[in-house]
């Protein structure tokens, strides 16, 4: 399918979307926005919820730190609460998914509930389930029963492996995740729009009489998984940041190589989905945002596209924009 039809399919009787595309063929940009029915519109302004496009930030992060030698990729990992300590798998399982985690910290009903409200419309959409359930207790006890932390599982895609990411930095470092990231956001990535807190952030629509967002608490953990706001620009910097021709942040290419098997349609990087040997993405939702960042490593195209509305097809346009096509 081609960008125009997709837009027009992601925009069809959308009253309040905004939809963001920014991409690139080498250093030149190109971005355009739309409202309802594909017709063109100018930006808000507002930042997006990014939602695990979060997991990208927490990886480039501990990218950093195993650059450093304060982290250790592939051992398995123990982490202290209450003075009792807890194994976990390997960060190399945690990043790619293959940690055996499933829906913790929430229930399996709990779960369930979550993507059927989200998937209809309904209080999810605006009502962050994670909020409440995801201290470092709560996510510690969530998986402390767990005896098969030092197997590889098949990929299964949780959030909880991100927020136990985050712990892993806050005992290796000594300081709070949110204040390491911060850290990293704005002295590393250089970006100016990019925080855990909810200011100047456009409303999500999940139809036409539901609107809000996802708010988060910034001492929980799974606050690492999906908690960041941020802009159009500030995520073309920071796929600039990864991917450039003067390879300014080495660091960061461990993130970009196999370190499991995926699902079937791509691989896993560190957070990084790889397929089709050439294209690295990673996308992002929230209760009402969808949003999708990537790299063709052969030709150098990148593409960033953000909705305050949830579509299936936002995956289908980015990779469209990777491979074949262009905006006009």
């Amino acid at each position: 399918m081609s960008i125009d039809k997709l837009v027009k399919k992601i925009t069809n009787n959308k009253q309040h979307i905004e939809l963001t595309i920014l991409e690139s063929d080498a250093e030149n940009w190109k971005q355009a926005c739309y409202g309802m029915n594909g017709v063109a519109r100018k930006p808000s302004g507002l930042r997006y919820e990014i939602g695990s496009l979060t997991k990208i930030f927490t990886a480039t992060l501990v990218a950093k730190l195993l650059d450093k030698g304060v982290l250790n990729l592939t051992e398995v990992q123990s982490l202290v609460d209450n003075g009792e300590y807890v194994n976990i798998p390997s960060i190399q399982r945690l990043a790619t998914h293959t940690s055996g985690f499933t829906y913790q910290p929430l229930t399996r009903i709990q779960n369930l509930a979550m993507f059927a409200s989200v998937l209809t419309g309904g209080k999810a959409c605006v009502d962050n389930p994670f909020v409440g359930k995801s201290s470092k207790t709560q996510i510690l006890d969530s998986v402390r029963t767990i005896k098969n932390y030092n197997e590889v599982h098949p990929f299964y895609y949780s959030n909880i492996n991100y927020a136990l990411l985050a712990l892993l930095c806050e005992q290796a470092v000594g300081t709070p995740y949110v204040e390491q990231m911060m850290s990293l956001i704005e002295s590393d990535l250089e970006l100016t729009d990019t925080n855990f807190k909810f200011e100047n952030v456009m409303l999500g629509n999940a139809g036409k009489h539901r609107q809000g967002n996802w708010c988060w608490n910034v001492e929980e953990s799974m606050i690492a998984s999906g908690g960041l706001y941020s802009t159009a620009a500030d995520l073309r910097k920071f796929l600039t940041f990864h991917f450039n021709e003067s390879h300014d942040h080495p660091f960061v290419d461990i993130m970009k190589i196999k370190h499991a098997t995926g699902p079937k349609a791509y691989d896993m990087g560190l957070a990084w989905k790889l397929q089709d040997e050439d294209i690295l993405w990673h996308n992002g939702g929230t209760g009402c945002f969808n949003l999708f960042i990537g790299m063709n490593q052969n030709t150098g195209k990148k593409a960033v596209v953000l909705s305050n509305y949830r579509s299936l097809n936002i995956d289908k346009l980015g990779l469209t924009l990777l491979r074949n096509d262009s905006l006009k």
